[in-house]
């Protein structure tokens, strides 16, 4: 959590369709500069880069990110997380003569995710469930299996992603 100076920048790349096997892809590049980072007992000052990527093919798409955190008194860490999903629907869809619909859920994907860091590692998979919401762009919730070797026993996850396009009146 940042508790003051907070400074962003931003360079952001989009586009509507890309040569090639992707249909749409989303890149951007952040820089958030901080001094009152909390890590564990302590405040700390910290630079972070992240990229962020996500793509949309013809039978699924793609999101990844990489944090690269510089610790003002310590080495620097890297963390990312690769997702990675396959949609039944497009596949029913592109080999069949007939199209698949249902009224609110518009795609049911076969999901994975690999998280990993300095020393860590964790691996899932599962299922994801993309919905018809009416004033939601997008929204979706993936269901994982999670197998971090750190912990004993299974363990699961859901991650929730939504984009909610709204206008500030100026």
């Amino acid at each position: 959590m940042v508790k003051t100076k907070f400074v962003v920048a931003t360079a952001a790349l989009s586009a509507v369709t890309m040569a090639n096997a992707a249909l749409w892809s989303s890149t951007s590049l952040d820089v958030l500069v901080g001094d009152s980072y909390e890590y564990g007992d302590m405040s700390k000052s910290s630079t972070i880069l992240t990229l962020e990527h996500s793509d949309g093919w013809e039978f699924g798409d793609n999101y990844f990110f990489f944090d690269i955190t510089d610790w003002d008194d310590a080495d620097s860490t890297v963390y990312g997380e690769y997702n990675p999903r396959l949609s039944l629907y497009k596949m029913y869809n592109g080999m069949s003569e007939e199209e698949f619909t249902t009224p609110i859920i518009s795609d049911v994907l076969l999901a994975g995710q690999v998280d990993m860091g300095n020393n860590f590692r964790a691996y899932m998979g599962g299922v994801a469930l993309t919905f018809d919401i009416p004033g939601v762009q997008y929204f979706s919730v993936n269901f994982f299996y999670r197998d971090n070797p750190e912990i004993d026993g299974s363990t699961f996850q859901i991650t929730p992603v939504w984009t909610v396009p709204f206008e500030v009146q100026t």
